[in-house]
């Protein structure tokens, strides 16, 4: 489990992507923490962001992943699965 204490958090600046393989996805009191290769993320439990990534990427573990942070509001995340070809 992600420990929120030791784990440096990344944050993503618009138009970021973070891909690698989904690690872990957990949840705190307050926090959704996705582990993306060595990077951990961090949003607000309830929030957009943590809804979407929750509901997207829970059976996605162990796959390879894109996370593209934008500036719009009604869709602050892009999400995209990796296949091997």
């Amino acid at each position: 489990m992600v420990n929120s204490s030791s784990d440096e958090v990344t944050y993503l600046e618009p138009w970021m992507e973070l891909v690698g393989s989904l690690r872990e996805l957990s949840h705190d009191d307050k926090f959704t923490y996705i582990k993306i290769g060595d990077a951990v993320l961090s949003f607000i439990n309830g929030s957009q962001e943590a809804e979407l990534l929750t509901q997207k990427l829970h059976k996605c573990v162990g796959e390879r992943v894109g996370i593209l942070k934008t500036d719009l509001s009604d869709n602050p995340l892009l999400l995209r699965l990796i296949k091997k070809y």
